[in-house]
């Protein structure tokens, strides 16, 4: 449906009732109309049935995640959602401080649900979770990142993006969140807003209470600061300003010539010069150590695949 006097979009959703199941109500809802879940649940009630037991309802989603009787109902219902009316003993009252403080333990058991998904690979499913869950928590840090890496798994990088820089905004210290804004502004063709992801972090990394401490706090930020300018170096390289990139990875490992996390984008980084010896010395070095890893198989066979690389591969083995 359309309002004839603005032209905007109604958004459209339906509402079962769990003691009739034949009971189906086909909602049309302004974006502009700011009441909020309580309000609609009062509409809903004096649509039931007679036989309804009660006339008290709260909705929650398809999912089993509650509304919050005080959100707007824009922020918590998506188009074409269907939702379930259940019967309660007394209308949903007014929220609380306390019961807002409390919001992120109340919704425990459906974040469980979504990183259940999340780690099975269920990536529809999961996004389904976490996106309703952001209907109820709008700053729930955890569905924003798990939201953009869904995002950037699926290519949708731009996509991605949003969602990862409200993660990032969230929680200023996630290093995860960072890398993986910076990965997808790459991956969307930004290398300067993939370096500036990274640069904030480090910079934030060194602003840190934890870098004035001593014993394992300050060692545990001096370790997330390492991994960072790897990551700039990386980054950087990727970006096109490959000299500057390269120069810092080149500072790194003068550092510590056996730090594999330095290593691998070093060694990827010669992969794309074509400086395939050195590379091939980095990937047998690193193979050894991790494996399992994928990425240091994948570069290891572009290694051997180039021109010379059987050649330098037996060259090596003749040392």
């Amino acid at each position: 449906a359309t309002c004839a006097a603005s032209g905007c979009t109604h958004m459209r959703f339906y509402i079962h009732h769990d003691g009739d199941p034949e009971f189906t109500l086909a909602v049309s809802w302004a974006p502009t109309d700011r009441r909020a879940v309580r309000d609609l649940c009062a509409l809903v009630a004096k649509r039931l049935p007679a036989t309804a037991s009660t006339r008290h309802i709260s909705l929650v989603t398809e999912n089993g995640v509650e509304l919050p009787a005080g959100h707007c109902v824009c922020a918590c219902v998506r188009e074409g959602a269907d939702l379930i009316a259940k019967s309660v003993a007394r209308p949903p009252s007014q929220p609380a401080p306390a019961a807002a403080a409390n919001a992120a333990e109340d919704l425990e058991p459906y974040l469980k649900a979504a990183d259940k998904a999340y780690g099975a690979r269920q990536l529809a499913r999961a996004k389904t979770i976490y996106t309703e869950l952001l209907g109820v928590y709008p700053r729930l840090f955890t569905a924003l990142l798990r939201l953009g890496l869904i995002e950037e798994q699926a290519g949708r990088h731009e996509e991605a993006c949003h969602w990862l820089q409200r993660a990032v905004r969230e929680d200023p210290t996630s290093e995860e969140a960072a890398v993986a804004l910076a990965r997808s502004h790459l991956a969307a063709g930004e290398g300067e807003e993939a370096a500036a992801a990274v640069r904030a972090a480090l910079e934030r990394c060194g602003s840190g209470a934890g870098g004035k401490a001593g014993g394992k706090a300050a060692a545990k930020v001096a370790a997330k600061a390492r991994r960072l300018k790897i990551e700039l170096g990386r980054t950087l390289f990727k970006a096109g300003a490959r000299q500057e990139g390269g120069a810092l990875l080149t500072s790194i490992l003068q550092q510590d010539m056996e730090q594999a996390d330095a290593l691998l984008p070093y060694g990827e980084a010669c992969v794309a010069l074509g400086q395939h010896d050195d590379a091939l010395k980095i990937f047998l070095r690193l193979v050894t150590q991790r494996s399992d890893d994928s990425a240091v198989r994948r570069l290891l066979a572009a290694s051997l695949g180039s021109k010379d690389g059987m050649a330098l591969l037996r060259q090596e083995a003749a040392l």
